[in-house]
């Protein structure tokens, strides 16, 4: 698995690969960046094991729930336009570091 064999990994971009999940990724302790735009992505359920996370596109992708984001306390920027995004985790207002949310193009029916 590259995840276990890379921990020192900041920033990885995995855009336009037609991925389905993120599976693997939570060994990646270290990840800074992480863009996996472009993609056929559903589930975003891994990405809290990534605490140092700072940046994240997961835009044109098939997201329909973002999880939890309790544990991603250094996220700055948040960009998940064109999925299908309906609810947003309450823990989103918790992210203090958060300066940039983009999420054009969803069905966001509730608020933060």
């Amino acid at each position: 698995m590259i995840s276990r064999r890379l921990p020192l990994l900041s920033h990885i971009d995995l855009s336009y690969n037609q991925l389905e999940s993120i599976e693997g990724i939570t060994h990646l302790t270290s990840l800074r960046i992480l863009k996996l735009n472009n993609n056929t992505i559903s589930t975003l359920s891994d990405i809290s094991t990534l605490p140092q996370l700072e940046i994240l596109n997961v835009s044109d992708n098939h997201v329909k729930v973002l999880p939890n984001m309790l544990h991603l306390g250094m996220l700055k920027v948040l960009k998940a336009n064109n999925n299908e995004i309906t609810v947003l985790h309450p823990s989103i207002v918790s992210l203090k570091m958060l300066e940039e949310i983009s999420m054009n193009d969803n069905q966001v029916c509730n608020h933060i």
